[in-house]
């Protein structure tokens, strides 16, 4: 089998991205813990299509200059993206996973 897996579906459309988000962003999401965001480019482009349909779970995530907000950990299959979420392309069939530290005492 082929690493280059066509992630086009046979009769039109894309893959789906998968995004599972922990417990402090549900609340964006009507307590949704498990999400599909339309194919995108970047993992900044999913965090966007979040915002869009859940307002304000972006800001949550990214700053101002778009890189992920330091108390935030998004993953890309497993791996951790901190830096440059712009520069991270993504494809259909992806998981994403974000995690929102809790800061507590």
């Amino acid at each position: 089998m082929s690493d280059n897996l066509n992630i086009d579906r046979p009769f039109g459309g894309r893959l789906p991205v998968k995004v599972r988000l922990a417990d402090p962003l549900r609340q964006y999401t009507g307590d949704r813990a498990s999400l599909t965001v339309d194919s995108c480019n970047t993992v900044a482009d999913v965090i966007r299509n979040l915002d869009l349909e859940y307002p304000g779970i972006g800001g949550r995530i990214l700053d101002d200059q778009d890189n992920v907000r330091r108390y935030v950990n998004v993953f890309l299959n497993g791996d951790l993206v901190k830096s440059a979420p712009e520069k991270t392309p993504i494809r259909g069939g992806d998981e994403v996973f974000i995690i929102q530290s809790v800061a507590g005492g």
